[in-house]
């Protein structure tokens, strides 16, 4: 006589993968569920200032508390092209140039972009140093929040004598990034922010901009203002 028990054994068998598959996936519809969506790349606060006296550094406060491990980034812009510039703060974050040094190419001045990931925040004033003296000093700080721990992903930089100011193309490696753009120029009037940017500062009559993307491609951080000389710079950073 045979066993009942061999005989249930087989559908026994196919309720007990049936259970495990019908567990296994709600376990993992619920573990998709209640992942959370992480926050956008944001710009958190920025400030700007202008010294005309002549000067061998220049220091610019956040109007804020800066908060721990996010990214500041720092435009430049000053009246000696021979000359070098730095980059320190009072929390005693460390500093990498993103682009530049670049020089107009006509007018004497230069542009840098500076930036300090995974911050000590706090009150932070950023002081820019300067290799010798300059007569004209644009200093442009940002704080930038939700942004990877190795922030920097690609740049371009271009220079010309009429016409919109453009960084030119870079091609981002990642789909969710924040473009930064900084124009110093020459034109006589104010250089204002390309179609999609948002302008962030404007110490004199060049501006910072930022705009978020959510797909890989080749981006320029462009402007609008024509008429003489000019230097644009790009820099993208990513998302965690």
């Amino acid at each position: 006589m045979i066993d009942p028990f061999v005989l249930l054994a087989p559908v026994l068998l196919l309720a007990v993968v049936a259970l495990l598959r019908f567990v296994g996936c709600n376990l993992v519809f619920k573990l998709k569920e209640t992942q959370p969506i992480p926050p956008p790349i944001a710009v958190v606060q920025h400030f700007s200032n202008r010294n005309t006296n002549g000067v061998t550094s220049h220091a610019v406060a956040f109007p804020s508390s800066v908060a721990d491990h996010n990214t500041i980034v720092v435009a430049v812009g000053w009246g000696n092209p021979s000359i070098t510039a730095s980059v320190t703060d009072s929390a005693g974050n460390t500093y990498s140039s993103a682009v530049g040094p670049t020089s107009m190419p006509t007018s004497g001045f230069a542009q840098q972009v500076f930036y300090a990931a995974d911050v000590t925040g706090g009150n932070i004033t950023v002081t820019v140093t300067y290799s010798a003296s300059t007569g004209d000093s644009r200093v442009a700080i940002h704080e930038l929040g939700n942004v990877n721990k190795d922030p920097l992903d690609v740049t371009a930089f271009s220079t010309g004598i009429s016409g919109p100011p453009t960084s030119g193309l870079a091609t981002t490696n990642f789909a969710n990034e924040l473009l930064f753009g900084w124009s110093l120029s020459n034109l006589g009037t104010q250089a204002d922010t390309g179609a999609g940017f948002t302008q962030l500062e404007s110490p004199g009559l060049e501006a910072t901009e930022f705009k978020i993307v959510s797909s890989v491609d080749s981006y320029a951080a462009t402007f609008t203002s024509t008429g003489g000389d000019w230097a644009a710079q790009l820099a993208t950073f990513k998302a965690p």
